[in-house]
């Protein structure tokens, strides 16, 4: 499950459903500068999305739990846009790169590492370098860090 647009979170009713689609197809025209989104309508688009990103949570929770032993490494690729720069959605192409589609979680977990935030700017092209500096492997991509230190596993 990846919380993306259209925001359509399991357990939703029909009138629900028909109002999230309502909403999509607003955004979709609010990109193209067709219409705009009103407050409520944000509020609401910004619920959905909670609930999807919920939703998610609670499987990776569970994933997680059934895999004791293992490693995780959860990022993602991009951010969403709820009118900060007034702009929905998450196209760089619609209205350039932001913070808010930068600034994306980047989450190491396993069972006896003692949890830590890190505020640097990280990427998913940092992936790969991490989980090869913990095997011990040397990086050969041109792209990316390993964030091992920074975690300090």
């Amino acid at each position: 499950m990846d919380p993306h647009i259209p925001y359509t979170p399991p357990g939703l009713n029909k009138i629900e459903q028909d109002k999230a689609n309502i909403l999509y197809e607003k955004v979709l025209k609010n990109i193209q500068g067709k219409c705009k989104i009103n407050a409520q309508e944000t509020k609401e688009l910004f619920e959905l999305y909670d609930k999807e990103c919920t939703y998610m949570d609670t499987q990776i929770i569970q994933f997680i739990d059934a895999n004791p032993d293992c490693l995780f490494l959860i990022t993602s690729d991009h951010g969403e846009m709820f009118n900060e720069t007034h702009s929905f959605s998450h196209g760089p192409y619609y209205h350039g790169m932001t913070m808010q589609l930068g600034h994306i979680p980047f989450i190491v977990y396993k069972k006896g590492i003692t949890p830590k935030i890190v505020f640097d700017y990280h990427n998913s092209v940092d992936i790969a370098p991490t989980i090869l500096d913990l095997f011990g492997l040397p990086s050969r991509f041109g792209y990316g860090r390993s964030v091992k230190e920074d975690i300090q596993l």
